[in-house]
């Protein structure tokens, strides 16, 4: 059984690098094509919502028009139109009676009996492959002979973004360009046109991503490509391709595909595009379903991208549409701060602190109303900010005052007003509402003015050990031992503050 089956996958290659003739005169064509394999279609039998797969190509033939078999074989009815041998003719009248031989236009020199005639459908759907499928697209090399294309499909409307999940369901939530974030769907209204300006779908689409340096971050290689059907089958897979809450008939110019999704092995696979997925490890690539915990170690890191969609018809014409995309998912963070220890000796006259963004920040919400230095102390003193510089080119704002009170401990806090760059910045904010970290003055220099100062911050911002705490929490000869323990107890509940 083995040898026997390895010979028919063999003669199957082999034949199919010959082309045959079309089903109508004239035999060598080529002719319109109204429909081609793959178009998106409703209805079945019992269920005329069923979504289906064009099984065939559709040739143009008015009513009437006789229709040939191209192989020598037994006639098979099958519903409107015939089968003979691995070749189907559909929406025929007049049919050649069942069960009896008919004779080829491959084998045949004298006059041919025909099939049938075409009926008010004004064309004849053709199918290759055997009762049941697969199916074969024929217009391929090797397929009908002479076919030929010279127009280029078309890209009708600027590519959309949905929330990955969403095909087989009602809802469209459709994403602005400047908020991608998480697993997308991309959906592209596209359709071919052959030399007749008849429309058809698409062969094959595909998707890439770049920065706005026109460096390739990612390219999906073909997605969508209709070389068979049956498989991949008819219902959910269909869904899987088209976006059937839009799509109709291809005259209808109404194809919309989901180019995220990839039709592998003869099999529709729910896929989509992870704008949060993790950076490669040492050459190693993540999956695409694991996600990155931080920007820094995002294959995409939250900026501008180019999505550029591509869409090919079986004889390589193409086109190309393009949008400029913005990807937020990440809330910024502090990543550094000065001083970057719990107990931090620093030079005399020290009246400066700052901290180290994990992204740009927008400079116009970096303003005295979001950012605040306040003691600690009943008072509830707010000191004046003298003076704030960003570098925008290391993502670091500095802040100064005049002094720091001797032993006043501070509580610097950037508030919900301080925003990442982008039309859709997000906010720089911990777990609690707002970024804080604290300062303290903790001894006076000979001047008078604080030489040493310290810190805490939120979890948000840098993390640290309970040995770490300790440690540091033990060089502090300025505080009572009571009062550091009662540091560390407030390090266990993280909705408060983690020592640094």
């Amino acid at each position: 059984m083995k040898v026997f089956s390895i010979l028919i996958v063999l003669c199957i290659t082999v034949s199919s690098m010959w082309s045959y003739p079309w089903p109508i005169r004239d035999f060598q064509g080529p002719h319109q094509i109204n429909a081609t394999l793959g178009d998106y279609r409703q209805g079945i039998t019992g269920n005329p919502l069923y979504p289906r797969f064009h099984n065939g190509v559709d040739i143009q033939a008015s009513e009437s028009t006789k229709v040939y078999s191209i192989v020598s074989d037994t006639v098979r009815y099958v519903t409107d139109g015939v089968r003979v041998g691995d070749y189907a003719y559909v929406h025929l009248m007049d049919r050649y009676p069942e069960g009896q031989y008919i004779e080829g236009i491959i084998d045949s020199t004298a006059p041919l009996d025909s099939v049938g005639i075409t009926d008010n459908q004004d064309h004849v759907h053709f199918m290759e492959g055997a009762a049941g499928g697969p199916y074969q697209n024929s217009l391929r090399n090797g397929g009908l002979d002479n076919y030929t294309d010279n127009n280029n499909p078309a890209i009708i409307a600027t590519p959309q973004f949905f929330p990955q999940g969403e095909e087989l369901t009602s809802n469209r939530n459709p994403l602005h360009t400047d908020t991608l974030y998480g697993k997308v769907d991309i959906r592209v209204h596209m359709r071919d046109f052959a030399n007749t300006g008849q429309g058809s779908g698409i062969y094959t689409c595909s998707y890439a991503i770049a920065d706005t340096l026109d460096s390739i971050y990612y390219n999906s290689g073909t997605t969508i490509i209709f070389d068979q059907v049956s498989p991949p089958s008819n219902g959910t897979p269909v869904v899987y391709v088209y976006d059937t809450t839009v799509t109709e008939h291809a005259n209808s110019a109404t194809f919309h595909y989901w180019a995220t999704n990839r039709i592998g092995n003869n099999q529709v696979e729910d896929r989509y595009w992870n704008t949060k997925q993790k950076a490669d490890s040492a050459g190693i690539p993540f999956p695409d379903s694991v996600d990155a915990d931080s920007i820094e170690n995002d294959r995409f890191p939250d900026g501008y991208y180019w999505v550029k969609v591509m869409a090919y018809d079986i004889r390589d014409n193409f086109a190309a549409e393009s949008v400029k995309v913005h990807v937020d998912n990440f809330n910024p963070k502090i990543k550094e701060t000065r001083p970057s220890d719990w107990f931090a000796f620093v030079p005399t006259k020290e009246k400066r602190i700052w901290c180290r963004f994990s992204e740009a920040i927008d400079t116009t919400t970096l303003t005295a109303t979001n950012i605040k230095i306040q003691s600690l102390r009943a008072d509830s003193l707010n000191y004046t900010i003298t003076n704030l510089v960003y570098d925008d080119s290391i993502h670091k704002l500095t802040l100064e005052v005049d002094s720091f009170r001797f032993k006043d401990t501070v509580q610097v806090r950037l508030l919900d007003g301080v925003r990442a760059t982008g039309l859709w910045g997000q906010l720089v904010k911990s777990m609690s509402g707002y970024v804080q970290w604290f300062v303290t003055c903790a001894q006076v220099g000979t001047d008078g003015q604080c030489a040493i100062i310290a810190h805490r911050v939120l979890p948000d911002v840098i993390m640290a050990t309970p040995d770490r705490m300790q440690s540091n929490c033990a060089k502090m000869a300025q505080f009572s031992f009571h009062d550091c323990i009662g540091f560390f107890e407030k390090a266990q509940n993280p909705d408060i503050f983690v020592l640094a």
